[in-house]
């Protein structure tokens, strides 16, 4: 009778039990779920593979929406920046063959029909002997190539290869190298790059204290290209100007300018010195001295160095520049020791190079001093290359200054959901104050897409005076144009956004800087200790759950099995 009663009695609990529902909360630490991006080939399949194996009761790998960690496996693509952890595993370098495009700049804006280059760093990996094409493409068409030959086991290279814009505007070109025998992985042998190409006339001042045959001469060759737009002064005789165009009087004001040529730089004044200082200091643009004469006078101050050896020989030496050469006879070489950066043209003597023409910074802007001073009496020769030396060599310089507002917007090719950072520069001769205040105009900017939807862009002052900079996302596929405006000038550049784009950000430095930032590792396959200590250590979460144990399908079976055994109690006793 008493294990009738417990049995019943047990039976009578669980039954109030289930009809009150008793609810009770624990807590439990969940395995960490962590974002796994794998690149393609073998071997970051095999990675992947002993990553879950190793970390199977420590984290769930899988695309969540919000991962607590991220882990990015060979060339996967970078996923975007936040606050996510993200760690790398590089593929290790002693295995495999291949190349990929490691860095790419983009070309110089220039005139339509102008040339510019495209510069590249690739690497290798195990394919010593062998011979990378490199080819850049506008539109699917080749238009340039070069070629390098490996010679170490992992190697890095620099490649430059020309390029002609043949027509206005942004246009996106393809950096490619052709895979090698056995390549591993192409997908990181091409990066895209933009090219921007503008119409306008640069703006050349030409100034003669008195007459110069050289400064003459030069004056010519760039009166004769269209590109230009020159003006020019020539002291005529004593209280006789003949100038063409609308030359500034005295040297003053130049901001109008971007290169002032200098025939007879003897002759200057003091005065007239210290205006084509400040024109390169503070506008920024390019002084081209031309003198026909031993170096001597005021001007001689705007130079690094101010002792010349003047040499003259029977027979015309030729001075090869990057575009034309020179050839002259009667030459002024600076005793000094120039930075081959600075050379633009040289001879050989004596079994060393001797620079002719070389230029140096000042301030904001640049001195070009030209040693060959009588190599107007040699412009016909070698198929006119004293026209195509002076005319690369000022239209480059004018290029390269800067102008009212100077507008830059990074990356130029771009895909949808990136983020492009605006930079605008207000050249310092437009900023004015004094006493310790410095008074910068207002600005604004805005992103215009082909549709005519427009969407400000804030801009926040930079370290620098007169340098403001804000970021804009770039929603969708397409051409978007970047307007800035400030103190009456205006400016724009294009942004090119494609789904297809390859876009190379993500070098190794920005692996290391990704990983650091946000708290990850970097990595290589052969050591994936790191790492998973990483994800170990790494505060797992926390679940809270509620109970409820009447729920369960053993509180059924237990519930059940007191009936059964107080009925079989009953039964056996109602038989004896």
């Amino acid at each position: 009778m008493k294990l009738e009663a417990a049995a019943r009695a047990a039976a009578v609990v669980l039954g109030v039990a289930g009809v009150v529902d008793p609810v009770s909360q624990t807590t439990t630490v969940a395995p960490r779920a962590v974002e796994l991006q794998v690149g393609p080939g073998a071997e970051a399949a095999a990675v992947e593979a002993r990553l879950e194996q190793a970390l199977k009761n420590d984290v769930t790998f899988s695309s969540v929406a919000a991962p607590e960690a991220r882990v990015i496996v060979g060339d996967a693509p970078l996923p975007a920046v936040d606050r996510t952890p993200t760690s790398f595993v590089s593929l290790g370098t002693g295995a495999g063959f291949n190349t990929r495009v490691a860095a790419v700049t983009e070309p110089q804006p220039v005139l339509p029909g102008w040339r510019t280059a495209v510069s590249a760093v690739i690497e290798s990996r195990g394919v010593a002997g062998s011979t990378t094409t490199v080819v850049l493409e506008h539109g699917g068409v080749e238009v340039g190539r070069t070629e390098h030959k490996w010679t170490s086991a992992e190697e890095r290279a620099s490649v430059t290869i020309p390029f002609v814009p043949p027509s206005e505007g942004a246009a996106r070109l393809s950096l490619r190298l052709l895979p090698v025998d056995r390549e591993q992985v192409e997908a990181d042998n091409v990066a895209d790059v933009r090219s921007i190409a503008r119409s306008r006339r640069l703006r050349v001042l030409v100034h003669e204290a008195r007459p110069s045959w050289t400064a003459a001469f030069v004056r010519r060759v760039l009166e004769a290209n269209p590109a230009f737009d020159v003006a020019s002064s020539v002291g005529a005789s004593k209280g006789l100007t003949v100038n063409a165009g609308s030359p500034p009087a005295r040297l003053r004001p130049l901001d109008d300018f971007e290169t002032v040529i200098v025939g007879a730089p003897e002759e200057l004044t003091a005065a007239d010195v210290d205006a084509l200082d400040l024109f390169a200091r503070r506008r920024g643009g390019a002084v081209v001295l031309l003198p026909d004469r031993r170096p001597s006078g005021p001007y001689v101050r705007l130079l690094r160095t101010r002792e010349f050896d003047e040499l003259l020989i029977e027979k015309p030496a030729a001075a090869p520049g990057q575009d034309g050469a020179l050839r002259a006879s009667e030459l002024a070489l600076p005793r000094g020791t120039i930075a081959p950066s600075d050379v633009l043209a040289s001879i050989e003597r004596e079994g060393s190079a001797r620079p002719v023409v070389f230029g140096a910074p000042l301030g904001d802007g640049r001195v070009v001093f030209s040693g060959a001073m009588d190599a107007w009496r040699f412009r016909a020769a070698d198929e006119a290359s004293f026209a195509r030396f002076w005319t690369s060599t000022v239209a480059g310089l004018s290029l390269a200054a800067p102008p009212r507002l100077d507008l830059s917007a990074e990356p130029g090719v771009v895909r949808p959901g990136d983020v492009v950072h605006v930079r605008l520069r207000v050249r310092r001769s437009e900023l004015h104050g004094g006493a310790g205040r410095l008074d910068v105009p207002a600005v604004q900017a805005r992103l215009i897409a082909t549709s005519g939807a427009e969407e400000a862009i804030r801009l926040w002052p930079g370290a620098e005076p007169g340098v403001f900079e804000g970021s804009v996302k770039i929603a969708a596929a397409g051409r978007f144009d970047v307007s800035a405006s400030s103190g009456g000038s205006a400016v724009d550049t294009v942004v090119i956004a494609a789904d297809d784009v390859r876009r190379l950000d993500d070098t190794p430095d920005r692996r290391a800087a990704i990983a650091s930032a946000t708290g990850g590792v970097l990595v290589d396959a052969q050591d994936l200790g790191p790492l998973m200590q990483s994800l170990r250590a790494s505060s797992a979460p926390r679940v809270s759950r509620e109970l409820h144990p009447t729920r369960s399908v053993w509180f059924v079976v237990a519930f059940a099995a007191l009936l059964c055994a107080e009925w079989t109690i009953r039964r056996r006793a109602g038989a004896r």
